[in-house]
């Protein structure tokens, strides 16, 4: 009775190690059976034994083929090179901020000294934006930018301009989490349309309308707030300039070559929220 016991003993000790085991697969295709502590949203922690004793290690989704918990307990299992489990991580990103823009054209020489009080005064605005973006990878994503950005100033009650400008065009994000996956840093780079509008009044009304190539590139960082959501703050340069524009007023609707080219460049100190879906 005493060696049946033990001998029970034996085989229960033998195969519970087995029972409970996962296993990782790495890129290279080495495959390793041990326990898998954590899963998290880039990398997994997984302990195994090795001559030494046991080990405690990382590894990020990149370095995976696949993993699969209670891999030996399962009575099925894949053929050769098949994916039981896919790494995955968050592939929507959508964005929305909003903040401070100041625009970055020289004022020419020549202008008069109210005309320059009155530029002054439509340097500083505001700006708010969207993105949204596949990721291809952990680090690399797809997307669309749009931002809207509004500037105006009223001088002596007769003279006013309000000028918004709206781009739009696809994105690149390259984005990077700190080690303790609490702060994330992220470039970004678009080119796109750039439209411009200024509803003006000098003793009458006037519209002015353009549009122009646009570019856009930025930086940033994400503090996270919860599992997927992230609150950050970012600094944008955002690039144009206008020869053309649309004039309509005083009874006039015709285009008009500018003279200097109007810059359309400015700077975008932003914050807002980043979800990931």
């Amino acid at each position: 009775m005493r060696k049946k016991l033990l001998v029970l003993c034996l085989m229960i000790w033998c195969i519970t190690p087995l029972m409970g085991s996962d296993i990782v697969v790495t890129q290279r295709e080495d495959s390793t059976s041990g326990k898998i502590s954590k899963d998290k949203e880039n990398r997994i922690y997984f302990s195994f034994k090795s001559e030494e004793g046991k080990r405690n290690t990382l590894l990020f989704w990149n370095d995976i083929s696949f993993f699969k918990r209670d891999f030996y307990a399962s009575p099925i299992v894949g053929k050769a090179g098949q994916k039981v489990y896919e790494a995955n991580f968050n592939r929507v990103n959508l964005v929305v901020r909003g903040g401070w823009s100041y625009r970055l054209a020289k004022i020419y020489d020549g202008v008069s000294s109210n005309a320059k009080e009155h530029i002054k005064g439509l340097k500083s605005g505001y700006h708010i934006g969207a993105d949204v973006s596949y990721s291809i990878s952990e680090e690399v994503g797809l997307g669309l930018k749009y931002s809207f950005a509004r500037f105006q100033n009223t001088s002596f009650g007769t003279l006013q301009d309000i000028i918004s400008l709206n781009y739009i065009g696809p994105a690149v994000y390259v984005k990077q989490l700190s080690g303790n996956e609490k702060f994330c840093f992220s470039l970004d780079a678009s080119i796109g349309y750039l439209g411009y509008k200024n509803k003006g009044f000098i003793r009458r009304p006037f519209t002015l309308n353009g549009g122009t190539l646009g570019y856009s590139i930025g930086a940033g960082v994400d503090f996270k707030l919860a599992r997927n959501l992230w609150f950050g703050a970012g600094l944008s340069l955002n690039l144009g300039a206008l020869q053309k524009v649309n004039f309509k007023g005083n009874g006039y609707d015709e285009k008009l070559k500018l003279e200097e080219t109007e810059s359309l460049t400015r700077i975008d100190l932003s914050g807002g929220f980043r979800w990931n879906i």
